[in-house]
């Protein structure tokens, strides 16, 4: 289901996608940049709230690609 006023659209229409890197574990922090991974694809919906995982807001300078 599509919200009022939203347009159903792919990812990679609307966003860069790089894959094939991971970020390690430790990284990982409770707030900051919010991490897309495959278990956030779940019966062909992206749910960013299942198992959210945040990389710390330093990461945004250094890993520009992602």
């Amino acid at each position: 289901m599509v919200p009022n006023g939203w347009e159903l659209s792919c990812i990679g229409d609307i966003s860069k996608t790089t894959m094939g890197f991971a970020f390690k574990s430790k990284d990982f922090v409770k707030n900051g940049i919010p991490l897309i991974r495959m278990g956030n694809l779940y019966q062909n919906k992206l749910q960013l709230d299942r198992s959210p995982i945040f990389l710390p807001p330093a990461f945004s300078d250094e890993y520009t690609r992602f």
